[in-house]
């Protein structure tokens, strides 16, 4: 074997080395952003929440706000006047909490590939034991 030979061998694995490089690059970035998309779809996830409880600590301010401009009642907080017989404040609080546990389901639903067979388990039997109670 001469010398150009051995050098075309090592031109020959550079190659492959820096093709090898390059899908792991692909494959690097690929995940980069899917973490970064469950990142911003977590952050808004948990300012949402923060939100909530933010307005729950005093719904008097809303209740204003809502006289003031004569607004009805959102619809789902009507309902629970009307059927379970709640005062708005009683009717605002549940719903609110009803909206954030149903993002919380809709974030890890989109993120339930990442769940633990356990954590999947209690997810689906949560979800199961939810909504056979509300819808069954």
């Amino acid at each position: 074997m001469n010398w150009d030979a051995i050098g075309a061998l090592g031109e020959v694995l550079g190659s492959i080395a820096v093709f090898v490089t390059l899908g792991y690059l692909a494959v690097q970035l690929r995940h980069a952003r899917s973490e970064t998309r469950r990142s911003i779809s977590q952050g808004r996830m948990e300012a949402n929440r923060e939100i909530i409880k933010l307005e729950l600590l005093d719904l008097e301010p809303r209740r204003k706000v809502d006289a003031s401009l004569g607004l009805e009642p959102i619809p789902g907080v009507a309902e629970l006047m009307n059927v379970a017989e709640l005062t708005w404040e009683e009717a605002y609080r549940v719903f609110m909490v009803e909206v954030a546990a149903w993002n919380y389901r809709v974030w890890t639903i989109t993120n339930i590939e990442d769940l633990s067979p356990a954590e999947r388990q209690l997810f689906d039997s949560a979800i199961r034991v939810k909504y056979q109670r509300t819808y069954g």
